[in-house]
């Protein structure tokens, strides 16, 4: 091979590294750090100090308050369900052994941010039954010697949720006081189901107060948003609020990755738009390895599994089930049902659950009481940064009692828009009891596939458009939800073994400098190539 056909090879070969580096992504504590807390709790420390690991620096490290030794190094979030995180992850567990457990930070002019402010953690719940609001990151106190100290916090409120379920929100004190100077916004979802969340709170001054739970907005006020937050001389607390004298204050559960930003989360260069918005970035960077992949692999399964041998509750591991077009949630008659499922011996590679199956189960929507309107079951429990990632295949089992029946493949992009999939999947039709050794096995392709719009609101809208010319999938950076679309019912609908395959994504990155450089060592080597040959 000549020295200029090598060199050429040489350039294709950087060049076609280059764009595998573009691939590569951060684990989930890169990803946090890229975006500058003032203070950043991993929280997985089992004696003080409690590092900081944002921009506030050593200054901000916290001490652990309280704690008996075996609520300490706990695990929190990690793989199999959470890529984003270490297999080693630790997080503290408040109030579980002992009692009036806590992190606290001392008062400092990097945490008393008069501005716009977010707020961050994940949170699991060990069922609060109490009707006492519990502290998640509070720098809000009033108590005996320490009155009116009031600033900001994110907490569960388990005052006007109902006692015991416990929903994300956020207050603000413009003066340290309660009464006619603060203001708040409070969740709408249960938090107490065992799992970990993404919580973020955000304060935007005179403007808003949002409330977003694993990587969506949930909820929100304009109304009688206070224009500063107060100046106190409260610390910070991680697992507690208000009065540390009283133990009711303390969180029930645990925390982890505890973050304080002084800027919007949800709107970064505060131009008033959330398209920069880096709450969605943060919660799918928890489900996304460090590590880009480089072949083929399951990257979600889940088998339903059922332990009970009876038909299970209408959600279940994370999938959610809604009919009509109305989008009415499943209340009964829908689950994991207590038939047997397809195949007994796949395990479950994802967190929910995180082992394999006991007894096997399948989902199924087995009430035809409802009427034959459209059916959606779906999940939104692990997704997928599409920069990382290509989606290859889903693949399930499926069993159809009706052959006029079909299943459509379902996603969602960027936590916005709903699409069908152009082909459709039905079976011969089965008995319910012959799941077991009669339900066929469903593969959809990604690659070149078409798709149809899908309108899908839980609780408001599901419609199917498929009028017109089905389309190619539009880009988007994160695949948010997945399931599967019914545009009818006449017989019951079962599934089981649901899983995505997916490959590296593989995107050519903007042309970097070292790039640029090294075609242009290629065309100068080329002409002086040509230049000697000329000479001889």
């Amino acid at each position: 091979m000549g020295s200029a056909k090598r060199l050429l090879c040489g350039a294709l070969c950087v060049v076609a590294a280059l764009a595998l580096a573009g691939r590569a992504s951060a684990g989930y504590m890169d990803v946090i750090l890229g975006d500058s807390p003032v203070a950043y709790y991993r929280l997985g420390e089992t004696a003080s100090p409690v590092a900081n690991s944002g921009t506030g620096g050593a200054a901000l490290n916290g001490t652990l308050m309280g704690f008996v030794g075996s609520d300490l190094g706990q695990p929190g979030p990690r793989p199999a369900g959470y890529l984003g995180f270490e297999a080693t992850n630790l997080a503290p567990r408040f109030n579980y052994n002992g009692s009036s457990e806590r992190v606290e930070v001392g008062d400092n002019a990097a945490l008393d941010i008069t501005g716009a402010l977010s707020l961050e953690a994940w949170v699991r719940l060990d069922g609060p039954t109490t009707t006492i609001n519990q502290g998640i990151i509070a720098k809000y106190r009033s108590q005996t010697g320490s009155t009116n100290q009031r600033a900001y916090q994110l907490f569960i409120d388990n005052q006007t949720a109902p006692a015991g379920q416990g929903s994300a929100a956020m207050v603000v004190s413009d003066d340290g006081t309660f009464t006619g100077h603060t203001s708040s916004v409070l969740g709408t979802t249960n938090l107490n189901d065992g799992l970990w969340h993404h919580v973020v709170a955000t304060y935007d001054p005179s403007t808003y107060m949002r409330i977003y739970v694993d990587g969506k907005l949930q909820s929100a006020t304009t109304t009688g948003v206070m224009g500063s937050i107060e100046n106190t001389a409260a610390p910070l607390w991680l697992g507690c609020q208000f009065d540390s004298s009283n133990a009711a204050y303390y969180l029930d559960g645990s925390i982890d990755e505890g973050a304080v930003y002084s800027y919007l989360l949800d709107d970064p260069d505060g131009n008033g738009s959330s398209s920069d918005s880096r709450i969605l970035a943060h919660y799918v960077a928890a489900f996304t390895p460090s590590a880009a992949p480089t072949a083929s692999e399951v990257l979600y399964r889940e088998v339903f599994p059922n332990g009970t041998g009876a038909n299970q509750a209408p959600s279940h591991a994370g999938w959610n089930a809604h009919y009509g077009s109305g989008a009415v949630a499943f209340t009964t008659s829908v689950g994991v049902s207590g038939l047997d499922g397809r195949p007994n011996d796949l395990p479950a590679i994802n967190s929910f659950p995180a082992s394999a199956e006991q007894v096997n189960g399948l989902f199924s929507d087995y009430n035809g009481s409802i009427g034959n309107s459209a059916r959606m079951f779906w999940a939104s429990e692990f997704p997928i940064d599409l920069s990382v990632y290509a989606l290859e295949q889903a693949q399930w089992y499926q069993g159809n009692a009706d052959v006029r029946d079909a299943f459509r493949v379902a996603v969602q992009l960027d936590g916005a828009q709903w699409y069908a999939s152009d082909m459709s999947f039905t079976n011969p039709g089965i008995a319910g009891a012959d799941f077991d050794t009669d339900a066929e096995l469903k593969t959809f392709g990604f690659e070149g596939a078409e798709w149809y719009l899908l309108n899908f609101t839980p609780g408001s809208l599901l419609e199917f458009v498929g009028s017109g010319s089905p389309f190619g999938l539009p880009e988007g950076s994160f695949l948010t939800s997945f399931g599967l679309f019914s545009e009818t019912r006449l017989g019951t609908l079962r599934f089981d073994s649901f899983e995505l395959i997916v490959g590296p994504a593989f995107v050519i990155p903007e042309p970097s400098t070292l790039a640029v450089g090294l075609l242009g060592l290629l065309v100068c080597r080329l002409r002086r190539a040509r230049a000697r040959r000329r000479k001889a």
